[in-house]
């Protein structure tokens, strides 16, 4: 009977080894899930970096575009403006 009940003890501490390795195992996968999500971030944060980088030069670009033909516009318009002034200044003092 006592080597039934031993049997049954190293058996069941067999299991309980077996479980607790298992679960080990288990915590060690997810660690190393966790370091390389962790190692991967730098680089994703680089590429959204580098992206917004792209993007503001693009802006840039676009809008240094936009203020050279808004410059042109200004000047022909005070151009335009001199001009009738000049005129308008014209046949004021002409009429009298």
């Amino acid at each position: 009977m006592s080597d039934e009940t031993d049997r049954n003890r190293i058996v069941q501490l067999l299991e309980e080894v077996r479980d607790n390795q298992q679960m080990q195992l288990e915590r060690q996968a997810e660690a190393f899930a966790l370091e390389k999500q962790q190692r991967e971030f730098p680089d994703t944060q680089m590429e959204q970096a580098e992206k917004l980088q792209d993007r503001e030069e693009f802006l840039h670009r676009r809008n240094s575009r936009a203020l050279k033909i808004f410059r042109a516009f200004i000047f022909s318009v005070l151009a335009v403006v001199g001009v009738l002034l000049i005129f308008v200044a014209w046949i004021t003092f002409e009429t009298r």
